[in-house]
Formats: C-alpha cells, structure tokens, sequence
C-alpha cells in the first residue's frame, strides 16, 4: 500500500510554482545566478527564468538528473519537498 500512497501523493502534490521556488532557492544558496544555472545545465538563461516562475508543466528527466548533482538533493525533494519512503 505504501507504494500506492506515494504515488498518490506525487499525482496531488507536484506543482510546477513549487519546483520553481525549489530550483531558485537552491540556486541562490549556491551563488549561481540564473546564467550559470543555465550555463551549467546546457540550457538558455529563459529555461532557467520559465522554471522558477513555475511555467514549466513538465521537465526533462535529463534535466532533472542535472539539477539532482548541481544541487546534491534528490529528485524526490527537489520535485514534491521531501523525500519520499
């Protein structure tokens, strides 16, 4: 059952403002400013500036990958806040 409630739980929770606000106070406590987010990811500064303002309905599992090593977090808490059981 547990695995049911997770899943569950990430169909309720993922909102694309909160990975937005993830990703740029992740960015921010590194010093990167959105240019070397965006450098360091392989992306334009504007992908960077669409994910924090929540814009971004889905993500790239590649880019996900990167923002999981750039921040040394998990997917889990970067997407829905904490990590999962």
């Amino acid at each position: 059952m547990e695995e049911q409630d997770n899943l569950q739980m990430i169909d309720n929770l993922y909102d694309p403002a909160e990975l937005g606000n993830a990703v740029k106070t992740l960015r921010k406590a590194a010093g990167f400013t959105q240019h070397d987010l965006a450098h360091k990811l392989g992306v334009a500064d504007h992908v960077i500036a669409h994910i924090e303002q929540g814009l971004a309905k889905t993500m790239p599992p590649k880019l996900l990958l990167k923002l999981v090593v750039i921040f040394e977090t998990s997917i889990d808490e970067l997407v829905i806040g904490r990590r999962l059981q």
